[in-house]
């Protein structure tokens, strides 16, 4: 995506990484993709956050967290469960993103505050 308004990596102790973007505009997220690299459990669980936050608010989107992706998905191997927590934390972290740049902007809007904060 180019010129997301939020962009969020984070990388997991296992070592894969998931990047959220998101394009928000009148409090809505209006598009959201991601990437990662690896090709199994992260790969769906970037793709549900992608496909479950695009018409939400950033404050609703806030409340998406490890235990949704995993009941999107219907579950994950036990090994894999730890994906739908990274996919969570990147979308908050693009959510927060997008709150920091709102906020350099000086654009008014009501971001979710701490939204990394949110997930469990």
């Amino acid at each position: 995506m180019k010129n997301p308004s939020g962009y969020g990596k984070v990388t997991g102790t296992c070592g894969k990484s998931l990047e959220i973007y998101l394009q928000i505009a009148k409090q809505v997220i209006e598009d959201a993709s991601y990437f990662t690299h690896d090709r199994s459990s992260t790969k769906k669980c970037g793709s549900v956050v992608a496909e479950i936050c695009v018409g939400l608010k950033p404050d609703e989107a806030a409340q998406i967290g490890g235990d949704t992706i995993l009941a999107c998905l219907g579950g994950l191997p036990k090994g894999k469960v730890h994906c739908a927590f990274l996919a969570a934390e990147a979308l908050h972290a693009a959510l927060g993103d997008w709150e920091k740049r709102s906020r350099c902007a000086g654009s008014p809007h009501t971001a979710p505050v701490a939204a990394r904060e949110r997930w469990e």
